[in-house]
């Protein structure tokens, strides 16, 4: 039986985070965009290739293996998953008392007021379910039950 054996130090797995970090680089999975979202490598190399890049030369710098980043990397990146617009989203606090369905449908030009007050609402939701992912599910007690 031939098993794979790391030549990593299992302390150094950690290690390589907590030092992309503390050098002020961001990565993490944009799952909008379904690719790496990389932020501060210097150089302007902000996609993966020059994160593996940077973060071997850091490695080098510290004295930690390099093959840690090969081995490592893109699990940190996919650990740290992100969606900009559930994160806008759930941290919206409303300003007003009134329902802005109702205040939109008043202001616009249309005869059947309620059928459109219906469509926005439906609209609203799909876009919401859409921006999650369908991630989370509905906290209604009759809303439809997802299978799969």
């Amino acid at each position: 039986m031939d098993t794979k054996i790391s030549q990593i130090n299992p302390g150094e797995r950690g290690r390589l985070s907590d030092l992309i970090k503390h050098f002020g680089v961001e990565a993490s999975y944009d799952e909008l965009l379904n690719a790496p979202s990389i932020k501060g490598v210097p150089g302007g190399g902000n996609d993966m290739e020059g994160l593996i890049a940077y973060s071997k030369s850091v490695c080098r710098a510290y004295e930690i293996s390099r093959t840690i980043v090969d081995e490592q990397l893109e699990s940190i990146v996919k650990g740290n998953v992100i969606n900009p617009v559930r994160d806008w989203l759930s941290g919206i606090e409303r300003s007003k008392t009134n329902n802005p369905v109702h205040e939109l449908v008043d202001n616009l030009p249309v005869e059947d007021k309620e059928w459109v007050k219906v469509a926005l609402y439906r609209w609203l939701i799909q876009c919401c379910a859409a921006a999650d992912m369908s991630k989370h599910e509905g906290k209604h007690p009759n809303s439809v039950y997802k299978y799969e």
